[in-house]
């Protein structure tokens, strides 16, 4: 690594300022990892963990809005698709067939059960 030439006073003004890590970084010149050879050096406290997103995370939905947003999707249905589901409800007719392999045919047929 090169020798880094820049005023100490200012490291220490800007690492204790409210810029993250990226802007510090622009404003001195350097690396992300030349960053923690400074603060290394210079023994400067670490910075809080900075997160990509600060976007606050969405509460989940109360059991309420589930019902309601339920309905509103079922008010969509078509007349069609409310019969599939009432005769079709609880009923399995289908189920994914079982195969094996048959190591000295090299090819898959369908188990029995």
């Amino acid at each position: 690594m090169a020798r880094m030439s820049f005023d100490v006073a200012e490291l220490h003004r800007l690492w204790y300022s409210s810029m993250t890590n990226a802007e510090l970084c622009y404003t001195l010149g350097v690396s992300r990892g030349s960053l923690d050879v400074l603060r290394v050096r210079y023994k400067l406290d670490r910075r809080p963990f900075e997160r990509n997103n600060k976007k606050a995370e969405p509460e989940s939905p109360t059991i309420e809005e589930i019902e309601a947003r339920a309905a509103e999707v079922r008010a969509r249905w078509s007349d069609e698709e409310h019969l599939r589901r009432l005769c079709c409800a609880g009923r399995r007719e289908w189920s994914l067939p079982a195969y094996a392999f048959h190591r000295r045919d090299h090819a898959f047929s369908e188990a029995s059960h």
